[in-house]
């Protein structure tokens, strides 16, 4: 891990908490992003009803394949911007030289969907996500 990358990325994610640009965020580490969304969608007691629509070729790095792009645990972090202040954002990622990449955004229906390119390759229900997190273990045994 780059330290100096990490924290520019605090830094970035203090000022744009501060500036009230953030309306949610989650760190990119136990699962990847795909994890870090379903979290984020799901909420900590798993009664999450936004969903969430994602486009993995927007993610740089063409040539990696989608199961890497769900599931690397390469750090950063997942933000969801408050509508109208996504130039507010940009403008705050230059000013740390970070690059800041819009993937996807919330949906109303408590769903899960990931694209790559035209191909949808998830499609998941909130509760199903929700009951396989939270009780995964516990339904094995």
């Amino acid at each position: 891990t780059d330290l100096k990358e990490v924290k520019k990325e605090i830094d970035f994610m203090n000022d744009a908490v501060t500036a009230g640009l953030i309306q949610s965020a989650h760190d990119i580490s136990e699962g990847g992003i795909a994890v870090s969304i379903g979290e984020m969608c799901m909420g900590s007691r798993g009664d999450g009803s936004i969903g969430a629509e994602i486009m993995l070729d927007k993610i740089p790095a063409n040539k990696i394949r989608a199961e890497h792009k769900l599931f690397s645990e390469n750090g950063g972090f997942i933000c969801e911007i408050t509508p109208g202040n996504e130039k507010k954002v940009i403008s705050i990622a230059k000013k740390h030289k970070l690059k800041i990449h819009s993937i996807g955004k919330t949906i109303k229906i408590s769903k899960l969907l990931f694209y790559n390119k035209d191909e949808k390759i998830i499609d998941l229900g909130l509760e199903e996500a929700a009951k396989a997190w939270l009780n995964g273990l516990r339904d094995k045994l």
